[in-house]
């Protein structure tokens, strides 16, 4: 009987330690499922929040850069435009001065004069200018009268004021109402030059910067 009764124990016992091993491997191989969809979880949470990050920082970089840009383009627009400016403005005193022999100035100012009477439309008129070109009309305002009534076709009451104007060269012309006013300065013209420029450096600074903004995006 002992020995019968160790048999079925033993093999009660042979059949526990297999279910248990199966239990055992069963438990095992679920703990590695959870443990290794854990990992993959946090692994995707991970990459997720990285990206995340990522993202922003490179953002905040991108914005610091083309903040950048942008600053150094207005840097540079305004350093093109003070250098043309200069060199318009160095060159305009030339020619007032006489240092430039393709150009006389006492005929551009005359031209200066023409237009600007014929603009107004007046029979008397005022001319203001610097002192420089002031005494410069009024020591032939005789030959200045006469040329500009030949070309207008009618008589003209001209007078060139005491009132002298800051500026390069030109003038400013009014009619003696003081209701109708052209300006004419060396000035006013070189504005209009350097506003053309203004609108092809501007293309070209733009045309720069997208290059530039498609190489960071």
């Amino acid at each position: 009987m002992s020995e019968g009764l160790d048999a079925i124990l033993a093999e009660i016992r042979r059949k526990f330690e297999l279910k248990r091993s199966k239990i055992l491997q069963n438990a095992q191989r679920e703990a590695n499922e959870i443990i290794k969809h854990a990992e993959r979880i946090a692994e995707a949470e991970v990459n997720k929040m990285l990206t995340e990050r990522a993202s922003r920082l490179r953002s905040k970089l991108i914005g610091k850069a083309l903040l950048e840009v942008k600053e150094q383009i207005i840097k540079a627009k305004q350093e093109i435009f003070n250098t043309i400016e200069k060199k318009l403005e160095d060159e305009i005193k030339r020619i007032v001065e006489g240092k430039n022999n393709k150009y006389d100035y006492y005929k551009v100012l005359l031209f200066f004069i023409m237009e600007s009477v014929k603009a107004i439309d007046e029979s008397n008129i005022i001319i203001l200018a610097n002192e420089r070109d002031a005494n410069l009309l009024k020591k032939n305002l005789s030959s200045i009268k006469q040329k500009l009534e030949r070309e207008l076709n009618r008589p003209l009451t001209i007078t060139v004021s005491d009132n002298y104007i800051k500026n390069i060269g030109g003038v400013i012309v009014r009619n003696a109402a003081g209701t109708k006013v052209y300006y004419n300065t060396l000035e006013g013209r070189m504005k209009r030059i350097l506003e053309k420029y203004r609108v092809r450096i501007n293309k070209l600074l733009f045309s720069e910067i997208n290059k530039m903004m498609k190489g960071l995006l």
